[in-house]
């Protein structure tokens, strides 16, 4: 049995549903009503003599600034279009696509003025018998939705209506016909950036960069498919030269010095896969939870300087530059992603997202020093003999202070980052 509080929880949850669902249908109700009695009022004083005449509906004057800000002006205009579409039987709308162009043109556009000139000229441009003209005032905490249906020939208002209704409504129905129209229209583009926080034996950078397009057949899911690129650097250090070369120290014939480290990295491109749960909190913040995947087949690149290795005669020779390149096996990795998304609008959004990331382990495929490539079998350790001899003792899976490159552990690590959406 539910105890007391949470009945009376469900209660209120389900009583929100349905006044929310009320103001809505209230809405509907009285903009359909309205239509009906302009409608009827026209034809009393002009009766139809063909099947349906054309209307075409100008843009609504958002008369405080509440309604700017809200762009009710557009929603208005949306909604009385979609039900001259659906209902009536007296006009057919005229598209908009030219209707505004025009209007400016013949300096009509979001004006008080009624001229006859104006009016049967954009008529005859547009073929337009009639026109709808409306506005949105404040009085008190509502907005009242004024309505007017004018006679293109005569340039007469033929009627007029007046709705009511409180602001709050107003402005939550204005965002959730932008959000349908994103799920319906469900194409944005991402921009996102995030640094890794991941186990590695010295001190390292480790970042993503993806853009992708993302599809949402609805409000709560998206799918993405796009880019990445990683890319993942160590910082630069003097090492000793015995953690590089295990046969150097000890030799009478060498003066300890360190070897500098100029860092190092890899970086690569990978397909952008993701899937995402998107939960919507409030009208302007979003929750979302998913997964994403990327993977390539890195070249992990080091640089060191004031190098040696032995020449023919068994003495020690010094090297200006000295580049280490290890070809990975291909790298897997997933981040189970979750972020908080701000809506700025209906079509523009900004988060901050975290991700805990996994990944399969760093092995070592081939290593080639100074492009001595015969020098290294095609896998693993260790390198020939002659090979060791030569640069003192020198491992294939060497990295910076003497470390081992396959001791690097992405997986386990975690990201933080931004993200901007941009939908179409």
């Amino acid at each position: 049995m539910l105890k007391p509080y949470l009945l009376t929880g469900l209660m209120m949850l389900l009583m929100l549903g349905f006044l929310s669902a009320a103001s809505a249908r209230d809405l509907d109700i009285a903009l359909q009503e309205a239509l009906e009695s302009l409608s009827m009022a026209y034809n009393q004083q002009y009766p139809i003599t063909e099947s349906k005449k054309g209307l075409a509906i100008l843009s609504f004057r958002e008369n405080t600034e509440s309604a700017r800000k809200n762009g009710l002006g557009t929603m208005m205009r949306y909604m009385m279009s979609e039900r001259v579409v659906k209902s009536s039987r007296i006009f057919y709308l005229l598209e908009r696509e030219n209707l505004d162009q025009i209007m400016r043109e013949i300096d009509l556009s979001q004006t008080d003025r009624v001229d006859k000139q104006h009016m049967v000229e954009m008529g005859q441009l547009i073929g337009a018998k009639a026109f709808m003209t409306g506005s949105i005032s404040e009085v008190g905490n509502n907005f009242v939705i004024s309505l007017g249906l004018i006679d293109v020939a005569s340039a007469t208002v033929a009627a007029t209506e007046k709705i009511e209704i409180p602001q709050h409504d107003l402005i939550e129905r204005n965002f959730t016909i932008a959000m349908e129209t994103i799920s319906q229209y469900g194409l944005g583009i991402n921009f996102q950036w995030s640094s890794a926080f991941v186990d590695v034996p010295t001190s390292y950078f480790l970042q993503f960069t993806d853009i992708y397009v993302n599809y949402r057949p609805f409000l709560w899911l998206n799918f993405k498919m796009g880019g990445s690129v990683l890319d993942m650097g160590f910082d630069g250090k003097d090492a000793p030269a015995g953690t590089i070369y295990p046969d150097l120290p000890g030799r009478s014939d060498w003066e300890p010095r360190p070897i500098r480290y100029d860092g190092g990295g890899f970086s690569f491109v990978s397909p952008y896969l993701g899937l995402e749960y998107n939960y919507m909190m409030n009208r302007r913040l979003s929750f979302a939870a998913g997964i994403s995947y990327v993977y390539g087949t890195p070249v992990f690149i080091q640089d060191y300087r004031n190098v040696v290795f032995l020449d023919d005669d068994d003495r020690l020779k010094d090297l200006r530059l000295f580049r280490v390149e290890q070809e990975l096996d291909r790298l897997h990795i997933g981040r189970l992603e979750a972020r908080t998304q701000v809506y700025l609008s209906p079509r523009m959004t900004f988060a901050v997202h975290g991700a805990f990331i996994l990944a399969n382990d760093i092995n070592i495929d081939r290593t080639t020093i100074n492009n001595e490539w015969q020098a290294f079998p095609d896998s693993g350790n260790p390198a020939n003999e002659e090979f060791v001899t030569r640069y003192l003792g020198i491992s294939t899976k060497i990295l910076a202070d003497g470390k081992d490159t396959e001791s690097i552990d992405i997986g386990g690590g975690f990201s933080l980052g931004m993200t901007f959406n941009f939908f179409f």
